[in-house]
């Protein structure tokens, strides 16, 4: 069950009520899962919204979340990305831009002192588009293990999950969410990677998932050895 493998993970990082947390949250169905059961650990959080203005549903999905959080008087932080915050970044591309200013606004909040640790939704999938995006991308091998689990103060509890089991969740407990168009295009490497690479693996291996955890747990056993190697 979701919510015993969510508990698991956190139990696993030493969570418990006197640390607090920042839950990333775009409204979208991988977040809101995350939302809810950190609600449902009774753990204390606080969302962390970031409107990129680039959609028309963009105030829309901001509300949502505003919503969500008042209705149970959780503590939340908005952040509106202002047209003109674009022209740093153009020759970087709208999703490394939408990072750098989502990572950076996260990162201000903590070192402000609202929270101890920031929560993402990632997921199994996430790992496996990332790894195969550094594939295409002829990127180093290292970065073959830049999701993990628990780094520096980011927490990824969710990390074991595959996609379809937080749907499930989402639907089975009548959890709301908002649906993003834009992934369901092919203008970024990410949606070509998820549409058209993901199903092929999904089909060839029916234990991919397994298979994609072993692999970066491997991955990220010989990066730490390296690392400590270099070191000494």
């Amino acid at each position: 069950m979701l919510l015993d493998l969510f508990q698991k993970s956190m139990k696993s990082f030493g969570a418990n009520e006197h640390f607090r947390y920042g839950l990333a949250c775009s409204g979208g169905v991988d977040s809101m899962v995350l939302a809810e059961l950190m609600y449902r650990s009774a753990l204390p959080f606080q969302l962390l919204h970031v409107n990129y203005g680039l959609r028309q549903e963009a105030d829309t999905d901001e509300a949502f979340v505003r919503r969500w959080a008042e209705k149970r008087s959780i503590t939340y932080h908005m952040r509106k990305v202002e047209e003109n915050e674009w022209k740093a970044f153009e020759r970087k591309g709208i999703q490394h831009a939408a990072r750098t200013i989502r990572y950076a606004f996260f990162d201000e909040l903590k070192q402000a002192g609202e929270f101890d640790f920031i929560l993402t939704a990632h997921h199994v999938q996430d790992l496996l588009e990332r790894m195969l995006m550094a594939i295409t991308r002829g990127e180093q091998w290292t970065a073959l293990t830049g999701l993990q689990a628990k780094r520096d103060h980011f927490l990824r509890p969710l990390l074991q999950a595959d996609r379809e089991s937080i749907e499930e969740f989402a639907r089975t407990e009548k959890i709301e969410w908002r649906e993003d168009a834009s992934n369901s295009g092919s203008a970024y490497l990410r949606n070509r990677v998820r549409h058209e690479l993901i199903p092929f693996f999904k089909k060839e291996n029916p234990s991919w998932s397994e298979a994609v955890l072993r692999m970066h747990d491997e991955l990220l056993a010989v990066k730490n050895l390296s690392s400590a190697a270099y070191s000494e």
